[in-house]
């Protein structure tokens, strides 16, 4: 359950197992969060995580226009490294060749 500076019961939910949720505040100030574990025989773990995450909607789904260009910029960084890495392969393989140009080496 989460409250507003009001005290206005802003979001409540009963879940199980992972749960994921979104709560947009309409006014500033303090926001108290209450956890409770209904099954008293197993314990419960929270991990929260407050701040804008830009690739949600209001409703806690995922935008995949914004998300696909994070995606997209991460898959394009992992193939610049891996054609810079095999340049540097090739340079240091092709720099023995200037060496012995025309010449053989038995």
């Amino acid at each position: 359950m989460v409250t507003d500076p009001k005290g206005k019961i802003v979001s409540n939910s009963t879940f199980q197992k992972t749960y994921f949720s979104t709560v947009t505040p309409n006014s500033t100030g303090r926001y108290d969060i209450s956890v409770f574990n209904m099954d008293q025989n197993n314990k419960a773990s929270v991990y929260l995580f407050f701040g804008n995450l830009p690739f949600l909607k209001d409703n806690g789904e995922i935008d995949l226009s914004s998300f696909g260009g994070l995606v997209l910029g991460v898959i394009l960084f992992i193939a610049g490294l891996v054609s810079f890495v095999i340049g540097i392969i090739l340079y240091l393989k092709d720099r023995n060749k200037e060496k012995y140009h025309g010449f053989i080496p038995r």
